[in-house]
């Protein structure tokens, strides 16, 4: 099944409303572009309330909406 990018921006606007009451937003934002924890700690995007154990949940949560957007791609937007 295709996920449209309507979809996808759904998917991000509720991993959004679920982890932004737990991370900062730079935090939010280190994990929609998937850095590891260390590589976030390293370019000073977490603050000292963002766990480790928060900040890695959110970056899977983002990873899956991601990886499902990629596979579920309609084959036309593939051969771009």
């Amino acid at each position: 099944m295709a996920m449209t990018s309507a979809v996808k921006k759904k998917l991000v606007r509720v991993w959004y409303e679920r982890h932004s009451p737990n991370l900062s937003q730079t935090a939010l934002v280190a994990a929609k572009e998937h850095l590891t924890y260390e590589e976030a700690i390293i370019k000073g995007m977490l603050t000292e309330t963002d766990t480790q154990q928060r900040y890695i949940a959110a970056r899977e949560g983002h990873i899956e909406v991601t990886l499902a957007y990629i596979k579920g791609k309609p084959s036309s937007l593939m051969k771009r």
